[in-house]
């Protein structure tokens, strides 16, 4: 599957005097949150800190390629009004070596567990320094900078783009989706009712016995046009297939949106979805650093890019923790992560 995880620089505006540039961006999420493009102006870079986190960008900044590559984190969470809003549902490392030309792509899965929790837990622990120091454990690959996008954004995003065309590759289908603003509703159950479900289910099992709080989804195989509701659903939805065929759907959306920025149909409308597409995300890259990443890749095509998905079929189990909650553990053991870091490298 081809996925541009580089940047494509686009003439400035000779009225505005502006020079636009397309990066890559998140989001991933969905409990999951994915990855996206988004468009940045260089004059006008956002950049925001993470929640609970103060990020001061620096007049100057260190080189932008760390031994010949350029290594970040793309990080989806649920935001403001979403349950558990700041733990990370998606959290996706790319590292772009500029000599092989080739850009690696690592989904990593958010119950993976590190240091005594799951790795989705770091950015509310300790933000972005946290989040960096468990991706360069787990990986062996150390990211300097982070784009971060929430669900409300995420499909502000989709829609400003007009929709995207998903290639859904076969059917699927969901039938305990959360719907928002509903967690907590008890469907017309009796206080009695209501406490003999709590004793007699626990988990997903006591979820499920409150249906009104969910919706059913189902996707058809072929072409489909999706809003950016649509889009959150198809890539945060996990009851269908699990959190390892939520990655495959969340790279599946990748090449969508990709193919709808990339194409003609933005160029005509572009200074329309600007000022808006500036607001949807949270980077600490700054200004000048984006004119380095733009100046180093010219010429995107040019990368043979890799995604990887660490998954229990590769160097993962299933395990659970200490209080019975579900956990992936590397097959070596507990914090072992040298077969993670020798599968990664060995697919470079």
């Amino acid at each position: 599957m081809q996925i541009i995880s580089s940047l494509k620089s686009i003439l400035p505006d000779s009225r505005q005097g502006k020079l636009f540039l397309l990066a890559v961006a998140v989001l991933v999420f969905l409990l999951s949150g994915s990855v996206t493009y988004i468009i940045l102006s260089v004059k006008g870079i956002f950049v925001k800190s993470p929640p609970s986190t103060q990020i001061v960008v620096a007049e100057e900044n260190p080189p932008i390629l760390t031994e010949g590559a350029l290594n970040f984190v793309l990080l989806g969470h649920g935001g403001p009004g979403h349950q558990a809003g700041d733990l990370m549902d998606a959290i996706i490392l790319i590292s772009v070596g500029t000599k092989m030309k080739e850009a690696l792509v690592v989904s990593i899965p958010r119950d993976l567990w590190i240091e005594g929790r799951k790795i989705n837990e770091g950015y509310v622990a300790g933000g972005f320094d946290l989040i960096k120091h468990q991706v360069r454990v787990v990986t062996g690959i150390l990211p300097e900078y982070y784009v971060a996008i929430d669900f409300d954004q995420y499909v502000r995003l989709i829609n400003t783009l007009g929709g995207v065309d998903v290639q859904v590759p076969k059917t699927y289908e969901d039938r305990y989706y959360p719907i928002r603003g509903r967690e907590i509703d008890t469907c017309g159950k009796s206080a009695e009712e209501f406490a003999e479900l709590h004793q007699k289910y626990s988990g997903y099992q006591l979820e499920i016995q409150f249906e009104c709080r969910y919706e059913q989804l189902k996707f058809e195989p072929g072409l489909t046009k999706m809003d950016g509701d649509t889009a959150l659903k198809y890539v945060r939805s996990r009851h269908g297939d699990g959190d390892f065929g939520r990655s495959q759907r969340q790279f599946v959306m990748l090449d969508a949106i990709k193919d709808k920025v990339l194409s003609l149909e933005i160029i005509p409308k572009f200074g329309a979805v600007f000022d808006e597409l500036t607001k949807l995300v949270r980077t600490n890259l700054s200004v000048s650093q984006i004119k380095s990443i733009a100046d180093l890749f010219t010429n995107p095509d040019e990368y043979k890019i890799i995604p990887l998905h660490l998954t229990d079929e590769n160097v993962l189990r299933q395990g659970k923790s200490s209080t019975g909650a579900f956990i992936l553990l590397p097959r070596e053991g507990v914090d072992k992560w040298t077969d993670v870091q020798f599968f990664i490298q060995e697919n470079l």
